[in-house]
This record gives structure tokens, C-alpha cells and sequence, in this order.
């Protein structure tokens, strides 16, 4: 098989969620979109510590090595001694990127190899876990998103040019058994011997495919919920809506030109995944085009949000899907799919408690906030009423 066939080989044997919604199908998805890849991760990882892992052991802090394209520096050492667990750690250069390499608690039961993307924190893209000693056969997990896990398979594929031939060809008990000939062996073949590339393909095709399943059960709520804000009055410069013991807040913004937005927040309100000004486009037939979302940055103003929606202004985007194209683009790649999934999770809610706000009106469970700056309670009192 070609390139092209393999890569469609592979992506027919993902399984996605469609059915009904509920909030356990944002985390069925995003399952399916990590699993996709998961095989591989282990199988590319097992090989970059078969190589790396006899150059680096002795290795102390401030010691550098070169392998070929690669500079990699002891960063931290952190000996088993007193402590739960041992790590060590180094950051690897490649023509002006980075990564963290992480072996933690090498000599114990539970030992893993993990990647970072961000080498001045530590959250893995990537990690494998050894199951019977260092050289046996490892489970791959993917815990970045996005952009992570492309630059992880980026330094896989890095790795794999530098590799000599009998580490790099080396197949038996890479993953566990089955889960090679499962996935690995078709792709392995391709981008000099681990496939990273391939499997970027991959991945980046699952999340797109989850990215569709959630904007095509999004975009009609939206348009449901914007509908219920705006007849009951829950509209930017008149009120709006507190649940869930008024740890969620909703309202609408209607700029006048036929388009309205649907306003999220969660509080405190500060958190970076906590506050989503999202809205649809519409052609001529009234079709949804297109589902956007953005997402309010820590520290940033949700007044001034609101006002340069208002103002007809182009806001960043978190996210846009186009329904035309079924291609979903993210303003902040690493980022964007997670953005998608906490706004898919806070319309869900949103969407219950509306429903039970038609059956039950105002009482303990909802609050009717409003604008006007001089009434106690007024969260926004840069939104005058029109």
C-alpha cells in the first residue's frame, strides 16, 4: 500500500462517538482522537529511549551531548533517595526548537519515558510506560493536544534520521503484542522507519473529525439558545442569566445586524478555558456556514469583548468550523481543540438549564441579573442599554 492508502486504512479503523449528546461524548471523542495515535506514540518513543537512554544515563546537570542534528543537556537529576519516586530530566535542541526528556522512577515498578513540548514547564505530549523493565514492551498515551502532539512526532521523526539501522528496525515487543500488528506495522514504514509523520497525518485527521461531530451538534443549539436569551430578555444591556448556584453565567449579544452571539462565563471568570462569546453565520437560505467561538483571554475584559462584537468588530478566534468545507481552524493551535471542548461541555449545561428554566421560571436556581450599572449585582457596566 502507498502513503495515502495506509493513512485511510488507519483512520477507517477509528471509532467515533455520533449519537446524542451528553458530556460524556466531549471525552468519548477526545478519547478516540488520542487512541488514534497512542500505538504509535509507544512504539516511537520505546525506540528514542532504546537510543537515547545509554547516552544520557550518566549524564549530570550541565552536561551536553550531540548527536547529529540533536543537542541534548542534562537538566535535572533527582535521585530515588527520601523521595517517592526519581527523575531525570534533559532538554534536547534542534535548530532552534526544543523539548524536555523525562525518565522518571527508571529503577522502580512504574518507570516511564515522557516528552514535553514546553521545556520550561513540564506537561508531557507524549509518554510511554515500561511494564516488564526498561527494554520490554511499553504502552504508548498521548496527554498533549494539538500542536503538542505534532511537535512530539516532529522530534520522533527528528530522532529516527539520527538512529543507527539495528535500534531503528528493531520491531518485536515495541508496543504490546497485538497492538503492533494492530496499527504499528503498516505505518511504521514511512518517514524514515517510526512513522512520525504519518502518524501526525493521522491524528490531525481524528481531531478533525471529532471537531465536525461537535460543531454539527453545536451550531443548532447555539442558534436554540440564543433564541430563549433573547425572548426572555437575558440580552447584553438588559440582563442576564446566573445558574448552577450562579456559577455559570449566560447571556446574549445582538449587534443589530442579524447576528447574535451566545455569551458564556464560568467563575471566577479569570481561568483560561472559563468565558466564550461564540456566534454562527448564516447564508442567504439561513444555513449555518460557519460556528466561531472566542475565547476570553486571563485578565482580558469581557465589556470589551462584548463591545467590539457590538461594534461589529472581528473578534480572535478560539476555534471557527466551516460547514461547507467540514475543516475546523484553531486561533491558538496547541490549544484550540481543548477550547472547542470546554465550550461544547459549558453549551450542554447551558442548554439543560435553559430547558429547565421554561419549566420552572425564576427561583432558587436561576438568577435574573442586571445591567444597569447603578443596580447592586451588575456584573458588566461597560454594556449600556440600547
Amino acid at each position: 500500500m502507498d502513503r495515502q492508502q495506509v493513512l485511510e486504512k488507519a483512520f477507517a479503523n477509528i471509532h467515533f462517538d455520533d449519537g446524542d449528546f451528553d458530556i460524556g461524548l466531549v471525552y468519548r471523542l477526545g478519547n478516540s482522537v488520542r487512541s488514534s495515535v497512542e500505538n504509535m506514540v509507544g512504539h516511537g518513543l520505546n525506540r528514542v529511549h532504546a537510543w537515547l537512554w545509554p547516552r544520557l544515563s550518566t549524564m549530570v546537570p550541565g552536561e551536553e551531548l550531540v548527536l547529529g542534528r540533536i543537542s541534548i543537556k542534562a537538566h535535572e537529576d533527582l535521585p530515588a533517595a527520601g523521595r517517592e519516586w526519581s527523575k531525570k530530566s534533559f532538554v534536547a535542541h534542534v535548530d532552534g526548537e526544543r523539548w524536555k526528556l523525562a525518565w522518571i522512577d527508571i529503577d522502580g515498578s512504574d518507570a516511564h519515558f515522557a516528552v514535553g513540548v514546553d521545556p520550561d514547564g513540564f506537561f508531557s505530549a507524549g509518554y510511554c510506560d515500561f511494564k516488564k523493565g526498561l527494554h520490554g514492551p511499553v504502552s504508548g498515551h498521548v496527554s498533549g493536544k494539538g500542536a503538542e502532539i505534532r511537535k512530539l512526532f516532529d522530534f520522533i521523526g527528528i530522532a529516527a534520521g539520527q538512529m543507527p539501522e539495528e535500534i531503528l528496525t528493531v520491531r518485536e515487543e515495541t508496543v504490546w503484542p497485538g497492538d503492533y500488528d494492530g496499527q504499528v506495522a503498516d505505518l511504521v514504514g514511512f518517514e524514515g522507519g517510526l512513522g512520525s509523520g504519518l502518524a501526525s497525518d493521522l491524528y490531525e485527521m481524528a481531531e478533525q473529525r471529532a471537531c465536525a461531530i461537535l460543531a454539527g451538534w453545536a451550531a443548532p443549539r447555539v442558534l436554540a439558545l440564543n433564541g430563549f436569551l433573547t425572548e426572555n430578555g437575558f440580552v447584553s444591556g438588559h440582563g442576564h442569566l446566573k445558574h448552577n448556584d450562579g456559577g455559570n453565567l449566560i447571556f446574549a449579544l445582538d449587534r443589530g445586524d442579524g447576528r447574535v452571539a451566545y455569551v458564556h462565563q464560568s467563575f471566577p471568570g479569570d481561568g483560561e478555558f472559563d468565558t466564550y462569546v461564540s456566534w454562527t453565520e448564516l447564508d442567504e437560505n439561513g444555513i449555518v456556514t460557519k460556528l466561531n467561538s472566542h475565547a476570553l483571554s486571563p485578565g482580558a475584559s469581557l465589556d470589551g469583548a462584548a463591545l467590539t462584537y457590538g461594534a461589529g468588530d472581528d473578534l480572535p478566534m478560539a476555534f471557527s468550523h466551516d460547514f461547507k468545507t467540514s475543516v475546523t481552524t484553531f486561533g491558538d493551535g496547541s490549544k484550540g481543540y481543548t477550547h472547542l471542548v470546554h465550550f461544547a461541555a459549558y453549551l450542554g449545561y447551558d442548554s439543560h438549564f435553559a430547558d429547565q428554566f421554561d419549566l420552572a421560571g425564576e427561583g432558587e436556581t436561576f438568577e435574573r441579573v442586571s445591567d444597569d450599572p447603578h443596580e447592586t449585582g451588575s456584573s458588566f457596566v461597560g454594556l449600556a442599554p440600547r
